[in-house]
């Protein structure tokens, strides 16, 4: 098992975003498969993404981590005047679910 390169919240950034961020850094391999998928999507498109090579190759996941959890947060606090939010959504089988209802049916246990 490969040793997690994600060091806990300082008192320079104290607050809910670094435990969520620490919480994160625990789940390495799907947080490496995000950042090999965004780094993917970069190349792609012709961009180059030092941070999500050196993230995607075992390297330090906490800047992406970070990132990804203060923009989400930022976004979603914009529009009532906060800094930070955190919005909740259920999401059944996404685009799935009208597949399921015309084409589907339930399996039997």
């Amino acid at each position: 098992m490969q040793a997690l390169k994600c060091p806990g919240a300082t008192s320079a950034s104290a607050g809910t975003a670094p435990a969520q961020a620490d919480s994160a850094c625990g789940q390495r391999v799907r947080k490496t498969q995000i950042a090999n998928q965004l780094r993917i999507q970069a190349r792609t498109g012709g961009w180059a993404v030092p941070m999500l090579d050196d993230a995607a190759t075992g390297g330090d996941l906490r800047p992406l981590v970070d990132h990804l959890l203060r923009h989400r947060a930022a976004a979603s606090a914009a529009p009532f005047g906060l800094t930070a939010a955190e919005q909740f959504r259920v999401v059944r089988f996404g685009g799935l679910q009208s597949l399921l209802d015309r084409f589907g049916h339930r399996l039997r246990s």
